[in-house]
């Protein structure tokens, strides 16, 4: 993208290289608290007395400022109570994504003045004309940045228009970028929550061992003596063969992932002279890494314990017959009695999702309705899954479940 000569020369002009500034507009992506910097630079450049980055909605008729120029009295207060008469607002329609206006346009100046928002707000400030870039614009809401000027300032230019039009996809690339990441920041917040409050103590590793995320509830996890954490951050283990043990079951789980078949296992893992201890691994997926253009693959670790020896009990079944982690998710309603009907608001999947993962669990167990699986999969569990599991017969299940 090619910034016009004047857009150029304004920032070269105060003593700030042209692509330093775009690196300062594009850095608050990560850093917010640098608008201010990025409003202030706009205040230079185009010789304003106040810039702010702020928002509208139009359904609403109200508005809310996100930053401002660091020079200038604090206009939030006066700028958010005088939103509702802002006169610049009477319509939508002019205010498509990275349209500039100039604010005669809108409203023009023997009106303004008799306006309670010029009253209130712009003229307390010495505040009058008005050069306006959105950023975007979404369902009824606008986001925009507005440089003001002094009512004894030239109007703003042709020249200075087009320049600014320039600027506007830089800085509404990094509010959106900005906006993604505080997103993404909050759902990771909102899930680590979760884990903390609601999950056993749980470990995720890569294929390297090193530990990507772990709940502070993991002392049963991590066990002296057997299992610990290395400074650098990696699962460290008692011995190699420990270690060799635990690689060869995340290579297998990957490898059983990657082919969409259910991943839960257990583990055992001991030492001549450490406790032993039983850990149930999973297969999560792949992640983007970091400052990288490769993915690695994430495990999770978790302390076993009596209450999930139902979930396991059913997850041995499912390997036996290599269903899928879909099939092995309604299998395991289906077993307990749940209707098809039921199973299908449980996942949040649809009737049909279900009746076909059930024809393909059918398939591969050779049986042919719920009632025959159940039979399968009691008879399976008191043989602790032997070689032909298909062979067990048991007494008729509950009357819950139904073909």
């Amino acid at each position: 993208m090619l910034i016009p000569t004047f857009g150029r020369q304004c920032v070269t002009d105060l003593g700030m290289p042209f692509e330093t500034f775009l690196h300062t507009i594009h850095s608050v992506s990560a850093h917010p608290q640098r608008w201010s910097n990025v409003l202030d630079g706009l205040n230079r450049a185009f010789a304003g007395r106040c810039v702010v980055l702020a928002s509208y909605d139009f359904c609403l008729g109200r508005g809310r400022l996100i930053a401002q120029t660091s020079g200038t009295a604090d206009v939030r207060a006066a700028y958010e109570g005088n939103s509702p008469t802002n006169p610049y607002f009477l319509s939508e329609r002019p205010y498509a994504q990275c349209a500039v206006l100039i604010g005669s346009e809108t409203v023009n100046d023997d009106e303004l003045i008799k306006t309670d928002y010029y009253c209130q707000l712009l003229r307390p400030r010495r505040l009058f004309r008005r050069l306006t870039g959105v950023l975007s614009h979404r369902d009824s809401q606008i986001v925009f940045v507005c440089i003001n000027r002094c009512r004894e300032q030239a109007e703003f230019s042709a020249l200075e228009r087009g320049a600014f039009a320039e600027f506007l996809p830089h800085i509404a690339l990094a509010r959106d970028t900005q906006e993604a990441c505080s997103d993404a920041g909050a759902k990771l917040e909102a899930l680590a929550m979760v884990a903390e409050q609601c999950m056993p103590g749980m470990l995720i590793v890569d294929d390297d061992l090193r530990i990507v995320f772990k709940t502070s509830d993991c002392a049963g996890t991590l066990t002296p003596g057997l299992l610990h954490e290395s400074p650098d951050g990696h699962l460290m283990l008692a011995d190699q063969g420990c270690e060799r043990k635990l690689r060869r079951e995340i290579a297998d789980c990957r490898a059983r992932g990657l082919n969409h078949l259910a991943t839960l296992k257990a583990i055992t893992l001991s030492s001549s002279c450490n406790p032993t201890i039983t850990l149930r691994l999973r297969y999560v997926g792949k992640q983007l890494c970091d400052q990288q253009s490769t993915t690695r693959d994430l495990f999770c670790l978790t302390q076993g314990s009596d209450e999930s020896e139902g979930p396991e009990q059913f997850q041995r079944f499912a390997d036996a017959f290599r269903l899928t982690a879909a099939e092995t998710r309604v299998g395991e309603l289906i077993v307990k009695g749940s209707r098809p009907a039921h199973v299908a608001r449980t996942l949040h999947i649809s009737p049909n999702t279900v009746r076909s993962h059930l024809k393909d669990i059918f398939s591969k167990t050779g049986t042919h309705g719920q009632l025959e699986l159940f039979r399968l999969f009691m008879g399976a569990a008191r043989d602790d899954f032997g070689p032909d599991p298909r062979q067990i017969t048991v007494a008729a299940p509950p009357s819950t479940v139904r073909n």
